[in-house]
């Protein structure tokens, strides 16, 4: 799309335009523009789409590890000036066609993202949004519910019936709490704490538990004040809404008034360091106790988008599918039982950080630095052996193959735009640096062509002569959370012995006024302050997706003839009540282990290189569903009458580029019908895998875990649910990863 507004322009609603750049890729313009007396950016990237997308999103660099920014980010939702609801956005949602409402909480930032295809209903969403985040009321209630607050709850045993004990509760506080049981929460902190300790990413933005009680109503007001201002905040704005009218909406609800606040400041790079660091972490214990061990090395400049991809296409080459060069020989040296789940690149951060490990450390029989020589003597044999061109082909493809793909994932694909953009924008480069993908992979392209052992000299660079890397154990200890919950629970009790009966009383009638808030309803008046769509608002036009229904000898197929981007997505479904209910139980592994295996003469890492050379993806869903009640569960198809409804299923999904089609079909195929399960060791892999898989999600979702097996009994289809997801399925991955194989 074209806009009619030029770089240097100053728009009566105070914006000025800093550059209009054509972004041909995306197909769509770029505007970027600056509120000359109150320091707001704007970034909105035109084009065709109806559906509008606007993101508030802020600098909330921590300073400790109270976690204000993340509970500042449930607060704002609970009331503002304009619209004082105790859940604004709730009320908000019943009357809304919004596609997408959220707040996520980053180490250095904090987004407000919404979404519509109703321009009357996207201004309301932005009106709320706007008005919450820079004028919330921030009151002792809210954070009482959201950050943390002290209660007395009766213990209620035979022996002390009728005594008391003092109690930490709220929102983000039992969150971080249940972060805090699993494992993978510490080794998420430390791959990246490990390498930069003398930065803000040393703390935990989401806050640490040992950490919130220390935080007040007036440290969280004052971190608003500082940094959710005009000049702190950078909006994102995406869809086919004019431009001028969203900065005139913008300037009109959010700008009045004086400057205020701090201004926004990119983040210093870390110092380099000379020497490699080792260090040891205690943790919580999952079942086994096993640790975690891995190499991270802070890498470069994270604004630095062709070094940036660069380094991507190394990780894709090293770490990108099973049978990667650096992932096949960590998941078979015996060392550990599958790789950690940080592996990888962070790119999202100020600089980049590399990390690889292995999950499922035996320490007593393997020593850390076991697993770090193993690391290294494989890098060094890599960059001295060169990178197989497969390889490197394979890495390239899927890169291109994820740019191209246009996917969801739960909100609107401008969602990805709007991360892309602020990698760099919020580091102090242009929003459109890290958005735009064919520049900088064009000039990658060109560099691998000049160079062919480009990628080599990367691993050289970045990881054998960078000192600035730490070797990080994450170490299970059986009694962790007894021994925490023991000190906070003395701590308390000492605290609670040290209260006068005013103090007491105090605390009591503040839980008791909370509770009477959070019971009252809210007030007609209240609500109807909430911006709400009318019948006038509403397009009568039905949006249709195209189907038709066709045979493929013998086999119904059913096509939907739609625009994705030079994309094919092929389900293919087998239906499975047919087999014995003692078999489901091992469907889930059966429809991880049918893609990840070999082929007879070709061993699963060659497979795995074949696959990443030819399909954008290739993997298993299971699938149940019940009938609609009275409606036929045979359906006629062109190729006969099936019984299709109401009934489980396994469905292979692939997905590949138009042109790779028919061999991306032939491969799947082959694999669906001769996978092969007589490689013991590769089985035993992906057991180990899953069930570490499993383990590590119960801390974090035991809400899941319980809610599945309650609904167990309501219906057949949760019930198969829960043997697939739930406690039945960790159970039985346990009974399979005890097997003698």
């Amino acid at each position: 799309m074209n806009t009619p507004l030029q770089a240097g322009q100053t728009l009566d609603s105070g914006f000025v335009i800093l550059e209009v750049t054509d972004l041909a890729e995306l197909k769509a313009c770029g505007i970027w523009a600056k509120h000359q007396h109150r320091g707001l950016e704007v970034f909105h990237i035109l084009h065709e789409d109806p559906e509008n997308l606007f993101a508030f999103a802020f600098a909330t660099i921590p300073e400790d590890s109270t976690g204000a920014a993340h509970i500042l980010e449930h607060s704002v939702l609970c009331g503002s000036e304009r619209y004082p609801l105790k859940d604004a956005f709730a009320v908000l949602a019943q009357g809304s066609l919004q596609t997408y409402l959220n707040a996520w909480t980053f180490p250095d930032k904090t987004l407000y993202p919404a979404s519509s295809t109703n321009e009357h209903d996207y201004f309301n969403l932005m009106s709320v949004y706007g008005d919450a985040v820079f004028r919330p009321i921030l009151s002792e209630w809210t954070f009482m519910q959201e950050g943390h607050r002290l209660e007395f709850t009766p213990i209620g045993t035979e022996n002390n019936e009728g005594t008391e004990k003092l109690s930490i509760t709220g929102v983000v506080y039992n969150e971080m709490k249940g972060a805090y049981s699993s494992i993978d929460t510490y080794t998420g902190l430390w791959s990246i704490k490990g390498v930069l300790p003398d930065t803000p990413y040393a703390f935990e933005s989401g806050g640490d538990p040992e950490k919130i009680p220390s935080l007040t109503l007036e440290n969280l007001r004052q971190f608003h004040r500082e940094r959710y201002t005009p000049e702190n905040c950078r909006i994102f704005l995406a869809g086919n809404i004019p431009t001028e009218k969203q900065l005139a909406f913008i300037a009109g609800q959010f700008l009045a008034g004086e400057t205020r606040g701090k201004p926004w400041h990119p983040i210093n790079r870390a110092k380099p360091w000379q020497t490699p660091q080792t260090i040891t972490v205690p943790c919580p214990a999952a079942g086994e106790q096993k640790a975690t061990v891995m190499l991270s090395w802070l890498c470069g400049d994270a604004a630095d988008w062709e070094e940036t991809i660069g380094l991507s296409a190394l990780t894709e080459v090293l770490l990108g599918h099973d049978g990667s060069p650096l992932t096949r020989v960590l998941v078979e040296s015996g060392l550990g039982e599958d790789l950690a789940p940080v592996t990888g690149l962070e790119g999202d951060l100020r600089e980049t950080v590399f990390t690889v490990g292995l999950r499922g450390v035996k320490l007593e029989t393997v020593e850390a630095k076991s697993v770090e020589a193993l690391i290294i003597e494989t890098l060094q044999s890599i960059a001295s052996e060169g990178i197989p061109k497969e390889e490197i082909e394979g890495a390239l493809f899927f890169m291109e193959f994820s740019n191209r793909e246009i996917k969801r994932a739960g909100g609107p694909w401008s969602l990805v735009w709007l991360q892309r953009s602020l990698r760099g924008w919020l580091h102090g480069g242009k929003p459109w640096e890290r958005l735009l993908f064919v520049p900088a992979f064009t000039a990658l392209k060109q560099r691998l062509k000049e160079n062919p052992r480009y990628l080599e000299s990367l691993i050289q660079t970045y990881m054998l002569n960078n000192q600035h890397r730490a070797l990080i154990t994450i170490k299970p200890e059986a009694d962790f959370l007894e021994k925490k919950e023991a000190a906070l629970a003395e701590a308390l009790e000492r605290t609670a012995k040290t209260m006068s009966i005013e103090e007491k009383q105090r605390i009591k009638a503040k839980a008791a006024e909370l509770e009477r808030i959070q019971g009252t309803r809210e007030s007609p008046e209240a609500l109807a302050l909430i911006p709400h769509l009318s019948r006038k608002d509403l397009s009568p036009e039905i949006e249709t997706v195209p189907r038709e229904i066709a045979d493929a000898q013998g086999i119904p197929v059913l096509i939907h003839d739609l625009f994705t981007n030079g994309i094919t997505y092929i389900d293919i479904g087998f239906p499975l009540d047919i087999l014995l209910p003692e078999d489901y139980l091992w469907l889930p592994f059966f429809s991880k282990a049918v893609v990840s295996l070999g082929l007879p003469g070709m061993d699963y890492g060659e497979v795995s290189s074949l696959l990443a050379r030819t399909l954008g993806g290739f993997y298993g869903m299971l699938e149940t569903s019940s009938a609609v009640p009275g409606g036929n569960r045979a359906i006629p198809m062109p190729s006969g009458i099936f019984d299709v409804t109401g009934r489980d299923w396994l469905v292979y999904r692939i997905k590949t580029l138009d042109e790779k089609v028919e061999p991306s079909l032939e491969l799947s195929l082959r694999l669906i019908t001769e996978a092969d399960f007589s490689d013991h060791r590769r089985l035993r892999d992906l057991v180990l895998e899953i069930k570490n898989d499993l383990d590590s999600s119960l801390g974090p979702s035991g809400h899941h875990y319980a809610a599945i097996r309650a609904g167990k009994y309501g219906a057949r289809t949760k019930a198969i649910e829960e043997l697939w997801s739930g406690l039945s399925q960790i159970e039985f991955m346990h009974t399979v990863a005890a097997l003698d194989t």
